[in-house]
């Protein structure tokens, strides 16, 4: 059978003919095929441009080409929408700037944002051994006081060890908050008795000598402030290479 290329033309209540799109295939009455041209689309068909013009598309209003969206839209497809007529050349070379400063600014506040992680790696590494520390300190504190009602030994004691202990590691995870936005140096030789200051150290260690030996027995592990023999903030920190694609792709997490 020969494929004759014409439009299905059906008479209608509304108008003396319909049109069958030429995507979706559905017939519908010509209004709805009827478009207004912009001042650009108008010259580019080679009219004046002062006059509203309205054509007559093979496409319903439905599957008509979306109009000029520069948001939506790359630079390239923008100057082809300027070609075919649906907006101005020098709206597009306005918008195509506008779209590439745009993406400059996106680019350099990326690399500043990784540079800036990759300064404050060493804080957020001591960080997050302050957070470990202050979890098992809330745990103690909480089995510790139901053990308080059991009456057993040097729990008073080990009460007001966790408590000046918590407070302390709140402030220092604070603290390194602070220089971590700051970017301020940390050193390798770095203690925690540095970090805490020789003074509020003694008192922790005042609480701590004051509980009861048998009580120190049933603890697992040293309070990470007192533990002389992890007594290095950077300790099991990696040093990431500045040039490496090793520090790119530990940021990015």
């Amino acid at each position: 059978m020969e494929y004759l290329d014409y439009h299905e033309t059906f008479p209608t209540r509304w108008e003396s003919y319909a049109i069958c799109c030429a995507k979706c295939h559905e017939t519908k009455p010509a209004k709805h095929f009827r478009r207004q041209l912009t001042r650009a689309q108008a010259v580019a068909r080679g009219y004046m441009g002062t006059r509203i013009m309205t054509v007559e598309s093979k496409f319903c209003r439905k599957c008509q080409p979306g109009h000029y969206k520069p948001d939506d839209m790359s630079i390239p497809e923008m100057y082809k929408a300027a070609y075919d007529g649906k907006v101005s050349l020098a709206r597009v070379n306005i918008d195509a700037d506008r779209k590439r400063k745009k993406a400059r600014r996106k680019i350099s506040a990326a690399v500043s944002d990784r540079w800036a992680k990759w300064r404050e790696a060493p804080w957020t590494h001591i960080r997050a051994r302050l957070a470990d520390a202050l979890t098992a300190a809330t745990h103690s504190i909480n089995y510790n006081r139901h053990r308080k009602i059991m009456k057993d030994e040097g729990v008073p004691e080990i009460l007001a060890f966790f408590d000046a202990y918590q407070g302390v590691l709140r402030t220092m995870r604070a603290r390194c908050t602070l220089n971590a936005r700051t970017q301020a140096k940390v050193e390798p030789e770095a203690t925690w008795a540095e970090l805490a200051t020789p003074p509020v150290l003694r008192q922790l260690q005042a609480l701590w000598d004051a509980i009861p030996a048998p009580a120190k027995g049933r603890m697992k592990n040293v309070p990470l402030l007192l533990n002389k023999a992890h007594p290095l903030v950077l300790e099991g920190y990696v040093a990431l290479d500045r040039d490496s694609t090793d520090r790119l792709d530990a940021v990015k997490k």
